[in-house]
């Protein structure tokens, strides 16, 4: 399965360099630390559903639009209640 997904990954443009152009989907949203992980790795977005109040590198410190790294990403959090 994981060989499967990778040669599918190593196909698509620009394959060559970590996470370029993927997304991350997660039900919490990501403490700083993880937030600079998904900036090193070139996320495209994350998409989240719950806030991380206390540690989140997202809505409160907003890490992944910091204009003094030199890669940002786009971060959306979605209502998942029915």
């Amino acid at each position: 399965c994981i060989r499967s997904a990778t040669t599918v990954l190593s196909t698509r443009p620009g394959a060559l360099y970590l996470c370029t152009g993927l997304d991350c989907y997660v039900v919490m949203e990501p403490c700083v630390m993880c937030t600079m992980a998904l900036v090193h790795s070139r996320i495209r977005r994350t998409v989240f559903s719950q806030r991380n109040e206390e540690f989140g590198g997202l809505l409160g410190t907003k890490i992944h639009r910091e204009r003094a790294l030199n890669h940002r990403f786009e971060a959306y959090q979605v209502d998942l209640t029915c």
